[in-house]
């Protein structure tokens, strides 16, 4: 009897899955991606992750762009209640208060867009985009 090789089972593949957001034709500008500011700060909507999350809206700062072998933003969380991380100072022009920069996520460029993502009006200091970088990238 020929030697046969045992049936091999390939494992599943881990992949992130995107969530794509149906807009109505007329909303085409609200689904474009939009470039954001290198350190500046954003109100992201939880949907942009694809995680349960039980605020609707986060802030983050974006600290990467987008380039050829990353699509992705990279952005990081700014919490009220972490206690760790990048301590930032509250800036209440903008309603921000006393918090830490604290968890690094990638932002798909293609939920990026001002349906989901708006500015929350204040761009970190030379000093403390530095900072949060060198903590998280």
């Amino acid at each position: 009897m020929p030697d046969e090789a045992a049936p091999t089972r390939s494992s599943p593949s881990r992949s992130r899955q995107t969530v794509l957001i149906d807009f109505p034709e007329e909303l085409d500008l609200l689904r474009e991606y939009w470039p954001p500011d290198l350190g500046g700060l954003y109100w992201v909507d939880k949907d942009v992750f694809g995680r349960p999350d039980t605020k609707p809206k986060r802030p983050y700062v974006v600290v990467a762009l987008p380039h050829e072998n990353r699509p992705d933003l990279i952005v990081v969380r700014r919490s009220t209640s972490a206690g760790t991380g990048v301590l930032h100072d509250e800036h209440p022009e903008v309603d921000l208060e006393k918090g830490w920069f604290c968890e690094p996520r990638n932002a798909p460029t293609v939920l990026w867009t001002v349906s989901l993502v708006s500015e929350i009006g204040l761009v970190l200091t030379e000093e403390e985009l530095a900072w949060v970088m060198g903590t998280f990238l």
